[in-house]
């Protein structure tokens, strides 16, 4: 049985698409994207998410924090 490899990122900028692609290289799937700046409007793939409600969080094994820079002090 192979081992699936499911990520959920929070935010949706320039370093998001960066870690998009290496999950994708080492055969992973993000299954969801939150991040508050789209507030569901953008629904690209069904992946953009405005909550991220229980089930989903369950869904994956990973989730990647891709906050910007200026956030990082917090």
């Amino acid at each position: 049985m192979e081992y699936k490899r499911r990520f959920g990122l929070i935010g949706d900028g320039i370093i998001a698409k960066r870690h998009t692609t290496a999950i994708h290289n080492i055969g992973g799937e993000v299954c969801w994207i939150y991040d508050p700046i789209y507030n569901g409007v953008n629904q690209k793939h069904g992946l953009y998410h405005n909550h991220i409600p229980l089930s989903a969080w369950k869904a994956v094994n990973w989730v990647v924090i891709c906050s910007p820079t200026y956030l990082h002090r917090y």
